[in-house]
């Protein structure tokens, strides 16, 4: 059992009046219409949620990137109701069926993230997702542009173009989202994000703004300012940060101190409360009296002058329970004592 801590923003960036971008965080997406969220979205689970989040980046133009977002959006919560389960590579062909459905031209990458016994990551096009771990910033998924064809040809200065998204005609190119899976370790932090961070800020710039010791509100917060202040794209960011479940703990002491308040106060009002009936007081050889300790009945039996026999052969006794003893013999005390007496077990 661990916890997860996260959080997302979406921002239109400042020289665009529409969003682009979609998201799903907390089962819960934006409209197909949409701009800025008013406030970060925060979420505070443990891994048995089996959740999923996701970030996808429409394509612009002709492409009608934010129907193609917001249908691959919606479409999670779809697969999920019907599935239970998500099956990264069963999605990916799902969403693409539901977007190519409604028109041949729009387009979104997708990049996600479930939180069950393991953490599963899958990517299609270039928004990323990124693993912090000991304080060092990796790229875990991978790009489909045309970068390394761009590099080849030594052309320079352009936006590599996507070779892999949400709404191909299967019929001229096979989808192959990106799939890993991940063991959870504490302090890890998982960021995902569209181009306009990435687009905006170096690595190297992420890597040390993740390495603070901050939430992930806040994180999210820092990384889109920063982002604002360069980028002219749509930009949605998530954090999340990988802690001990000491959430449930947390409620440990509330439950255990009035329980241990009970048990001490039953214990001190046995010690100082209990009630004692004696008519044990004297006993003559050969006789025996009953002695009552809190609703229990014990006897006692003279068998000689030097002989006190209990029941059961057992002493009967207690540090705060005491009664005396006076043993006779022809009218004549042959034996005095203070007895303490506790119930048997």
């Amino acid at each position: 059992m661990v916890r997860i801590v996260g959080a997302c923003d979406t921002k239109c960036g400042n020289y665009r009046d529409t969003n682009e971008d979609n998201y799903l965080f907390n089962y819960e997406y934006a409209k197909e219409l949409h701009t800025n969220l008013e406030k970060i979205l925060e979420v505070d689970m443990s891994n048995k949620n089996n959740n999923t989040f996701a970030i996808f980046d429409g394509v612009g133009g002709e492409a009608k990137g934010e129907k193609a977002s917001y249908l691959a959006a919606k479409s999670i919560i779809k697969y999920k109701s019907e599935h239970k389960v998500l099956d990264e590579a069963e999605y990916i062909q799902y969403a693409n069926e539901v977007i190519t459905a409604k028109s041949s031209k729009m387009a979104t990458t997708a990049c996600l993230i479930t939180f069950d016994k393991t953490i599963k990551t899958c990517n299609l096009g270039d928004s990323r997702i990124y693993l912090l771990r000991d304080n060092k910033l990796k790229q875990i998924s991978v790009d489909d542009t045309d970068q390394a064809l761009n590099k080849k040809l030594n052309i320079e200065g352009k936006k590599p173009q996507l070779m892999q998204y949400l709404g191909i005609d299967e019929n001229e190119l096979v989808l192959e989202p990106h799939i890993k899976e991940f063991d959870y370790q504490i302090g890890d932090k998982y960021l995902l994000c569209t181009d306009g961070l990435t687009d905006a800020l170096k690595d190297s710039k992420i890597e040390e703004i993740l390495n603070q010791d901050k939430s992930p509100k806040e994180l999210v917060s820092e990384l889109m300012e920063e982002a604002l202040k360069s980028t002219k794209d749509n930009t949605t960011i998530m954090v999340f940060e990988i802690k001990n479940d000491s959430k449930k703990n947390n409620y440990l002491p509330l439950i255990i101190i009035p329980i241990v308040f009970i048990i001490l106060i039953i214990i001190i009002f046995k010690l100082f409360f209990f009630q004692i009936e004696d008519n044990c007081d004297s006993l003559s050889v050969g006789n025996s009296c009953t002695f009552k300790f809190n609703e229990k009945k014990y006897n006692i039996e003279i068998e000689d002058e030097n002989i006190i026999t209990y029941e059961d052969g057992k002493l009967i006794g207690n540090s705060k329970g005491k009664t005396s003893i006076t043993i006779t013999k022809n009218n004549k005390t042959i034996y005095e004592k203070e007895i303490k007496v506790f119930p048997k077990k």
